[in-house]
C-alpha cells in the first residue's frame, strides 16, 4: 500500500513560512495506483499526489474526496470496471489523471473442459485477475497471482517482441505513445513429467528424428500466456464519448502457415500410395480477414437492452477442404471434415456481460479414428464496451488467432500463436494455456 497523505500539515507549514506551494509532490511524480479485487469489491489505493480527488466508473462520477484510497463494494462477480481518477492541487488545478481497467474476481472457478496435461496450473492461470492503469507518461500492468513457471522468471513480449523478463507481478512501461493499443504477453513455462518426456523421446526415435536443443523448449514444457491488451487513450468523462458498440464477433481461426505441410502420420495401406505425402497449407501469416484457413468459428455477441447474448450458428462454423498430395505435389484426394466439433455451451446472459464456453475438436478427414484432431477449449466473458476475459488452452498446432471485431473492423487482437509442429496435436505433447483480457 502507498503511504497515506499528510498534505494538510505540509500545506499549513507552507502558509506559515510564506511559501507558495502549488502541490505536495515533485514535478516529475505521477499518479500510481494499486488495485486489489475480490468477487464483490475493488480497492484502489494511490499515492499522495494532490489535495483532492475525483473518481469515475464507466463514465459516471463515483466519488470525490481527499483520501488516497477508495473501496468499491457490493459489486457483481466477474464484472468489468473502467475507472478514471483525477488529482487536484489546492488551487483546483489538475495535477495528474489516470485511466484504470480491471475486473472483480470470479465467484467460483471456471468450469471448462481442459486439454492441457496440467489442469491445476491451467486453473491457476484462469483465475488470475489483471489490472492496467495509464497516464500520459507510463502504463502499469499488475496481476494478483503468480503465473505458473518453474523458476518464476517470466518472459515479457510487447506486440510480439521479446523485451525482457520479470520476477514481479507488476510491469511498468514508460516507452509508450498516446492513443495507441499495445498487446503484452507474460509467458511462464513448466516442464512436463519425465514420463511424458520419455514418451516424446521414444516417438522421435521411432521416426528417426533427432531433437535439437532449440526444440526442447517447446517439446518439454507447457506454456502459460497471461495476455493484456492496453490502450493508452485516456477517456475523459467530461467529454462526450461515442456511442457504445454493442454487437461483436469473437473470431477464432486456425491455419497452416506454410504452402504444403508434410504429413507425419503413415496412411499406407489405408490409401493406395506408399511414399511421402503432404497436406495443403494456407501460405500466410496472421490476418483476421484472410479467407485462407483450416477452421474458423465466429461467435456472434450482442447486448440488446444491455443484456448479453451469444450464439454460434452453422453458417458461422467453417472448415476448409483438406487436400492430400503425393511427393510430387500431385493431388491424391480431396475431402472436407465436418464442422460438428465446433460449439458453444453454458451461455450465461447477464446485465452488461455474457459468458460462454467454446469447444473445438475437428479431425483430419482421412481416417479420423487414427489421426489426431485440432483441439481447443476456452471460456469467454464479453462486455458491451469491448472488454473481455478469455481463458483456456489449445494445441501447439497449427497457428491459432483470436480477434474481437465489430462490423468486420478489428477491435482487439486477443491472441496469436504460431504453429510449432503437427505432432503437438496429440498427447503426450504439451499445449498452450492462455488468459487474455482487456
Amino acid at each position: 500500500m502507498f503511504k497515506k497523505k499528510t498534505i494538510g500539515m505540509i500545506a499549513g507549514i507552507g502558509l506559515i513560512i510564506g511559501l507558495n506551494i502549488p502541490s505536495s509532490v515533485k514535478a516529475d511524480e505521477n499518479l500510481k495506483v494499486k488495485v486489489q479485487s475480490t468477487p464483490s469489491s475493488i480497492t484502489l489505493d494511490w499515492n499522495d499526489l494532490g489535495v483532492n480527488y475525483q473518481l469515475y466508473d464507466n463514465n459516471q462520477k463515483l466519488w470525490e474526496g481527499n483520501d488516497s484510497e477508495y473501496i468499491h463494494t457490493n459489486l457483481p462477480d466477474n464484472d468489468q470496471h473502467s475507472y478514471y481518477l483525477r488529482a487536484f492541487n489546492q488551487d483546483g488545478d489538475t495535477v495528474d489523471e489516470l485511466s484504470i481497467r480491471t475486473f472483480t474476481k470470479k465467484a467460483k472457478n471456471t468450469k471448462v473442459k481442459t486439454i492441457t496435461s496440467l489442469p491445476s496450473d491451467e486453473e491457476k492461470l484462469s483465475n488470475i485477475t489483471v489490472a492496467s492503469s495509464v497516464n500520459d507518461q507510463e502504463l502499469t500492468i499488475e496481476w494478483d497471482q503468480n503465473i505458473p513457471d518453474d523458476d518464476g522468471d517470466i518472459e515479457i513480449f510487447k506486440n510480439g517482441v521479446n523485451i525482457g523478463t520479470t520476477t514481479k507481478n507488476t510491469f511498468i512501461d514508460k516507452d509508450i505513445e498516446q492513443d495507441t493499443d499495445y498487446l503484452y504477453e507474460f509467458v511462464g513455462k513448466k516442464r512436463i513429467s519425465e514420463e511424458k518426456i520419455q514418451d516424446i523421446l521414444n516417438d522421435y526415435k521411432k521416426r528417426n528424428v533427432t531433437i535439437t536443443p532449440a526444440e526442447e523448449d517447446d517439446l518439454f514444457y507447457n506454456t502459460f500466456n497471461l495476455t493484456r491488451n492496453v490502450s493508452t487513450k485516456i477517456e475523459h468523462p467530461t467529454i462526450a464519448t461515442a456511442a457504445v458498440v454493442t454487437d461483436f464477433t469473437l473470431r477464432y481461426t486456425t491455419f497452416i502457415p506454410m504452402k504444403y505441410a508434410s504429413n507425419p502420420w503413415p496412411l499406407w495401406p489405408l490409401i493406395p500410395y506408399n511414399g511421402p505425402t503432404y497436406f495443403n497449407g494456407n501460405d500466410r501469416g496472421f490476418d483476421k480477414n484472410s479467407t485462407r484457413f483450416k477452421t474458423r468459428m465466429d461467435v456472434k455477441i450482442s447486448f440488446p437492452n444491455n443484456i448479453g447474448t451469444a450464439s454460434l450458428t452453422s453458417t458461422n462454423k467453417h472448415v476448409e477442404k483438406s487436400i492430400l498430395y503425393d511427393q510430387n505435389y500431385k493431388i491424391i484426394s480431396e475431402r472436407n471434415a465436418s464442422s460438428a466439433g465446433m460449439n458453444i455451451r453454458d451461455v450465461t446472459s447477464g446485465t452488461g456481460k455474457v459468458s460462454f464456453n467454446a469447444y473445438h475438436d475437428i479431425g483430419l478427414p482421412y481416417f479420423d479414428s487414427i489421426t489426431p484432431d485440432i483441439t481447443y477449449a476456452f471460456n469467454a466473458t464479453i462486455y458491451p464496451n469491448g472488454g473481455y476475459i478469455i481463458t483456456g488452452s489449445h494445441d501447439k498446432a497449427p497457428s491459432h488467432e483470436i480477434y474481437l471485431t465489430n462490423n468486420s473492423n478489428i477491435i482487439r487482437v486477443v491472441h496469436q500463436r504460431e504453429h510449432v509442429g503437427f505432432l503437438y496435436l496429440a498427447p503426450p505433447y504439451p499445449n498452450y494455456t492462455i488468459n487474455s483480457s482487456y
